[in-house]
């Protein structure tokens, strides 16, 4: 899953950047989107990791 969203983000940065390229005048003072998609996907992934974590290292004290 975090190579998806890596892979995702690092996507998306290059249209950011595409699109300053593409209009750079005032580029430091447009507002762009705010990610909602990536940022809710971001915290779904935070949630599931802080939840299955301590899981995880029950099973290796278990188990190594």
């Amino acid at each position: 899953m975090i190579d998806i969203l890596d892979h995702d983000i690092n996507a998306h940065e290059q249209i950011l950047v595409n699109s300053v390229k593409e209009n750079p005048v005032a580029s430091n003072h447009r507002l762009f989107n705010d990610h909602d998609g990536l940022r809710d996907r971001m915290a779904t992934f935070l949630k599931l990791y802080n939840e299955l974590k301590p899981d995880f290292m029950r099973y290796l004290v278990k188990y190594m």
